[in-house]
């Protein structure tokens, strides 16, 4: 696990930051690779295999996962504490594919099931009850705010993702309706801020103002919510060999369509679902040509026509 150390030697061992770090020297693989950095391949490979298995030995707590050790001896995430499930550290070990796809669905339901709220999914519950100095364990913020069993926008950009990771689109989508400025708009007297905004986040269920936008000019989730609707619902993502194609659709979607610009050349891309799935990839035709695989080698100029059927 990732620690944390402090001078009075308290320690956090953060599941969160243990997901990013795993993701991150999982992306970092196909570049070694591509660089002929095989013994790195090798080394990173088997960090991963150890960090996966120290995952499920350590980590897991019936149908999901605590958030960290307060800790050598307590876990975050306990029965009856504060903060006992928390989104963003079931998530990111999906992300990074710590746990298997099968785990990962029923995790995301009880994500749904124990931190859905009507305007989005709160980064944890319940909340602590106070406000305390120490940061790492507690919260600085007073209940229902700042970051304290809240909305935050940027974590479920992030729940979004792994929701499609999980080929989940109706989910993923129904999500992305819960704090869009366009959906909140008819509660616009509760959600408090412009409604073309995306709020950094929202106040949670045991605060007086819950549901009302916060920090609408200064939010980091409007970014994110961008890559996750670009990248991970329409599936269009720039990697190492190219446009990678990955959709994933609500089912009742029959067709949509996107222009990406990549590395100089304009690609007009047509998602068709005729037979209402959310994931999975019956063909992909570029410029009238059947490609193999889903990632399409990159043109160095002009404009071309991708037709992408799901299936």
């Amino acid at each position: 696990m990732i620690c944390t150390q402090r001078k009075d030697g308290y320690k956090l061992e953060s599941t969160t930051l243990t997901g990013w770090a795993a993701h991150g020297w999982r992306e970092a693989i196909p570049i070694l690779e591509h660089f002929g950095e095989h013994h790195l391949v090798e080394r990173y490979s088997k960090i991963l295999d150890r960090i996966k298995e120290s995952v499920d030995r350590h980590l897991r707590l019936g149908n999901h996962y605590a958030a960290g050790f307060k800790t050598e001896s307590s876990k975050i995430g306990l029965k009856g504490k504060p903060r006992q499930i928390e989104a963003e550290s079931q998530v990111c070990l999906i992300i990074s594919n710590l746990i298997d796809p099968e785990r990962a669905k029923r995790v995301l339901s009880l994500v749904a099931q124990k931190l859905g709220t009507q305007f989005g999914t709160l980064n944890f519950a319940p909340a602590y009850p106070q406000v305390t100095t120490d940061g790492f364990t507690e919260s600085i913020d007073s209940p229902g705010t700042g970051r304290n069993s809240t909305i935050v926008t940027d974590i479920i950009a992030k729940i979004i993702w792994a929701e499609t990771i999980a080929g989940r689109g109706d989910e993923a989508y129904k999500l992305l309706g819960q704090i869009s400025p366009l959906a909140r708009n008819s509660s616009q007297s509760t959600y408090g801020i412009e409604p073309y905004i995306v709020a950094d986040s929202a106040f949670g269920p045991v605060h007086p103002r819950f549901g009302q936008g916060v920090s609408g000019w200064s939010s980091s989730g409007a970014g994110s919510l961008w890559l996750v609707i670009i990248e991970r619902i329409l599936g269009v993502q720039p990697v190492l060999g190219g446009l990678k194609i990955d959709p994933c659709l609500p089912k009742d979607w029959r067709q949509v369509e996107v222009t990406r610009q990549f590395r100089g050349a304009d690609y007009h891309i047509r998602i068709q679902n005729p037979f209402r799935v959310s994931k999975g990839i019956d063909r992909i035709i570029v410029d009238g040509v059947r490609l193999t695989g889903n990632v399409i080698r990159p043109f160095a100029r002009g404009s071309h026509f991708v037709e992408v059927t799901l299936g």
